[in-house]
């Protein structure tokens, strides 16, 4: 999870900090970015770099509010989960408006934002085992592993084949998603493919076709062995 978190007091990021790094030591996938000025994530934004979670002070010295970095956080990127942090309850309704995920007191913080983000940290956990979750611009668009049959690599991109027909293309190296993928049925079978164990119909020579009507993707001989007795060991439930 991306997290950005603008505020114009040092002190405030030390806290945050510190929280963020109690929830990587629980297993928490976090990366934490800190501006100390609005027009930083202004400036973020209309590059079309965005992130998973807005953590927003609502008051700044000499510069735009919160309030209005949320309005336009919400008009670049509706996926947006936004996050008021602030020593001013008076602002909650207004902060409202532009729908943010929570709106926590500083004084509450310690306590709070740690809840808050073991909630997001196990949710996108629970996801990430069922979907393959994709961010383009300001969208976020998401694919069951149920529906994949295999994913292959194309020059800078990986290709997704689902059993309806459907193809996704995703700019990363094959490498990194086999990495990042925590579905235990997905096995990668060497550099080229990663394949969908439960729509396995059949091995054929060296070929494996599946229970949907997509092409059937070929391995070497070497490769035939492993993918039998993988697929044998996950029917199996080992």
């Amino acid at each position: 999870m991306k997290m950005v978190c603008v505020d114009d007091e040092p002190q405030f990021y030390e806290q945050v900090r510190e929280i963020v790094s109690q929830c990587r030591e629980e297993g928490g996938n976090v990366e934490l970015l800190f501006y100390d000025r609005p027009e930083m994530l202004q400036y973020d934004l209309s590059e079309q770099k965005f992130y998973d979670l807005y953590l927003l002070d609502i008051e700044f010295t000499g510069s735009m509010s919160g309030l209005a970095l949320a309005e336009l956080i919400r008009e670049k990127d509706q996926a947006a989960q936004i996050l008021f942090v602030t020593s001013h309850a008076e602002y909650a309704l207004a902060g409202y408006d532009y729908h943010p995920l929570h709106y926590i007191l500083k004084s509450q913080m310690e306590e709070k934002l740690k809840q808050v983000l073991d909630e997001i940290v196990r949710e996108q956990s629970d996801q990430a085992a069922q979907f393959r979750i994709f961010r383009k611009h300001s969208r976020i668009e998401k694919i069951a592993y149920r529906e994949i049959c295999y994913i292959y690599k194309d020059g800078k991109n990986s290709i997704y084949v689902c059993g309806d027909g459907r193809t996704y293309a995703e700019r990363k190296p094959l490498a990194q998603i086999r990495q990042e993928i925590r579905a235990p049925q997905m096995l990668a079978i060497g550099k080229s493919y990663i394949v969908n164990l439960n729509r396995i119909e059949r091995l054929e020579g060296q070929e494996i076709f599946f229970d949907r009507t997509v092409e059937p993707v070929y391995i070497s001989s070497r490769q035939v062995k492993f993918v039998n007795e993988s697929l044998y060991q996950f029917l199996r439930g080992e």
